[in-house]
């Protein structure tokens, strides 16, 4: 009878440590579809982040673009208008090969 109870707790003890296992190996488990999931969501917030970066970084250029277009455009008009005021007031004088400076507002 003695054996037949010893048994029975071996037995016993056997299911314990098999169900402790079990429980040991769900848990990693668990732990390991945490991680899985929690590194997923950081890759798709650092692929999010990246194409919000290359979006901005290519608005960026096009405003710097747009803003070297219009200082170019300003400074050709200043140009135009410079010269438009000089032959206005007859200091400078058109013909077929290029302007004459007039000297005393006459050529």
């Amino acid at each position: 009878q003695k054996e037949q109870h010893a048994e029975k707790v071996r037995e016993r003890e056997k299911r314990e440590a098999r169900a402790a296992v079990d429980v040991e190996d769900a848990a990693l488990a668990a732990k390991a579809r945490v991680r899985n999931f929690k590194a997923k969501k950081k890759e798709e917030q650092d692929r999010e982040t990246n194409q919000q970066k290359a979006a901005q970084e290519k608005l960026t250029a096009e405003r710097k673009e747009a803003d070297e277009t219009r200082r170019k455009r300003r400074a050709e008009i200043y140009a135009l208008n410079k010269l438009l005021s000089l032959l206005e007031s007859k200091k400078l004088t058109l013909f077929e090969g290029g302007v004459i400076e007039s000297a005393n507002g006459s050529v």
